[in-house]
């Protein structure tokens, strides 16, 4: 039996293994019935390199590790810091939006008068880009919130503080902060409870959203997931994941079978692979995932699966994240 801590790990090495799978094929057609090749190199990276999905996912983890009180002005800044120093040092994959905040937040920085952005900085920034873009609403958040959920297993209601707050760095969109808020509370039941149960975050949300979130996951788990592409909107990506799930059997090998699923819709491969990987992960844990797999995946900051592995390890062994 998988403990809780296994679980937890599980949630981010599968978030890395569904973005290294899926990493290959984004942005092009479904696959059909056939199964994604984990060993196809990407068009910047070999075999099993991750995107900014999991290396994003990355800096969460070493922000929370800093200071794991992500819901507060100080934490939030150390993961604005780690956003940074992975747009500098790597930055490959980073969406547009993110991008445009990013580049935002530092012109803002410079203004004043401070050596790089914070906390301050970024939701200044993207609460200006959400302005100018009302309707812009990526996966960009929500590809990275497995990295909050494993720091914050025993707290429901602070896990949803934290998720919209990380989110909210870079994307104002409620949506996208919706979606991190039910995918982590999610992951948490998972890891927790060792059961799938998509509608647990719904009563998290804002009332006036419950009615809408429950008809947009129903269609998810009543429908194909084929249905759900483009899957580039942090709701549809969203659905694209929980279709996938509803629609494989709860047993040994779902972890895999789920990913194959995942990459099969097309579109968005890595991210909706990756979030379908961090849920699937939480529920059966490390130990399910082939370690081929974990052996191959690396990416920014030039670290392997066993390294992301040691490094949630200590994000979710920590007092705050039991």
């Amino acid at each position: 039996m998988a403990t809780r801590t296994d679980r937890a790990i599980g949630a981010i090495v599968g978030l890395a293994c569904g973005d290294a799978l899926g990493a290959p094929y984004e942005f092009g057609p479904g696959q059909g019935a056939g199964d994604a090749d984990f060993h196809a190199p990407r068009g910047w990276g070999e075999a099993g390199t991750w995107t900014d999905d999991t290396a994003m996912a990355v800096a969460v983890l070493l922000g929370a590790l800093e200071l794991p009180e992500l819901e507060t002005p100080i934490g939030q800044d150390a993961v604005a810091r780690t956003f940074l120093r992975w747009a500098t040092e790597d930055g490959r994959g980073i969406g547009n939006l993110t991008f445009n905040v990013l580049l935002a937040a530092q012109k803002l920085a410079k203004e004043r008068h401070l050596d790089a952005p914070g906390s301050a900085e970024f939701r200044a920034s993207a609460a200006e880009f959400h302005r100018r873009s009302p309707d812009a609403a990526g996966n960009g958040a929500l590809m990275r919130s497995a990295a909050v959920a494993v720091g914050c297993l025993h707290d429901r209601t602070l896990l949803a503080a934290r998720g919209r707050a990380i989110a909210e760095l870079t994307h104002m969109h409620p949506l996208a902060g919706d979606s991190c808020v039910l995918w982590n509370e999610a992951i948490r039941v998972a890891a927790v409870e060792e059961r799938i149960d998509l509608y647990a975050g719904v009563d998290l949300l804002p009332t006036e959203r419950h009615e809408q979130w429950r008809a947009w996951l129903s269609e998810a788990v009543s429908r194909p997931p084929s249905t759900f592409t483009p899957n580039g909107w942090t709701v549809s990506a969203l659905q694209a994941a929980a279709s996938v799930i509803a629609h494989s059997p709860e047993e040994e090998g779902q972890f895999q079978r789920g990913l194959h699923a995942a990459v099969r819709i097309g579109n968005d491969t890595d991210t909706v692979a990756a979030i379908t990987g961090a849920l699937l992960g939480a529920r059966w844990g490390v130990g399910r995932i082939p370690k081929d797999w974990i052996e191959l995946i690396h990416g920014w900051p030039s670290m392997g699966g066993e390294g992301l592995a040691a490094l949630a390890t200590s994000v979710a062994g920590s007092p705050r994240g039991r």
